[in-house]
């Protein structure tokens, strides 16, 4: 087996990276959950013109996802573009990740360990910036 062409350090920040970027995704899942269950007329007090408008997040999100597979199987050829396309559905993910962290809002020790797994991925982020910075001198 060829060594990783990647250093370690590389490696363990990468590692960091993913493993503290679940949270931030599992909150975005929760919240994608919790507007679907907002979209359903019945499930919350409000209008059902008022559930009909948290439609539009799962909508946006999933239609995009699927227009970015279709365009990957119709042109299988591997583009760094891809992901930017993805820019049209932040607004569907801010809100889901604001609906993921409403819904644990009295939850006091899930919420200090999110921000701290939220903290932790920006000081991981930092140390790779700063050490590919370094790596060219």
């Amino acid at each position: 087996v060829a060594p990783s062409p990647l250093s370690v350090v590389t490696r363990m920040l990468a590692a960091g990276r993913i493993l503290f970027g679940l949270f931030p995704l599992s909150l975005a899942a929760l919240g994608f959950v919790h507007c679907l269950r907002l979209c359903r007329p019945g499930n919350d007090p409000r209008e059902i013109t008022q559930s009909a408008t948290a439609l539009v997040f799962p909508i946006v999100a999933i239609f995009n996802a699927a227009g970015i597979i279709w365009m990957t199987l119709q042109v299988p050829v591997p583009s760094y573009m891809k992901a930017s396309y993805f820019l049209v559905s932040m607004p569907a993910a801010a809100a889901f990740v604001a609906l993921g962290t409403n819904s644990i809002e009295g939850k006091t020790s899930m919420r200090i360990a999110v921000a701290s797994a939220v903290g932790t991925l920006a000081v991981l982020s930092a140390a790779d910036v700063l050490h590919i910075a370094l790596s060219f001198h």
